[in-house]
């Protein structure tokens, strides 16, 4: 995925968010049910996508899971974490923590 992409995407994932927070303070202005729905499907599809193309680093993944970077080490050299050394730095692909991901509130 390009720059670009990856711009426009998290573009649209912030456009996403702002317009859930709106609908959230004014829901009694909303019109349809199904508009929220529509956003939270939207908001759900474009983290399994960002999920499935974007890897994160030692310290990145350390922080999502709320431990230190010294046990994300250990569990990429066990297999239990799945990820890639390329020269001098570990990719691990965000995917494998869809589940988690998802389960954080939209």
């Amino acid at each position: 995925m390009s720059l670009e992409q990856q711009a426009l995407i998290e573009s649209n994932i912030k456009t996403m968010e702002a317009l859930k927070a709106s609908l959230h303070k004014n829901e009694s202005k909303v019109a349809s049910p199904n508009t929220i729905e529509l956003i939270k499907a939207t908001l759900e599809a474009m983290k399994i996508f960002d999920a499935h193309n974007t890897c994160f680093t030692v310290e990145e993944c350390a922080d999502f899971l709320g431990v230190h970077r010294t046990t994300i080490s250990s569990k990429l050299h066990s297999g239990e974490i799945k990820g890639v050394f390329l020269g001098r730095i570990w990719t691990i692909p965000k995917l494998q923590f869809v589940d988690k991901i998802l389960a954080e509130e939209l």
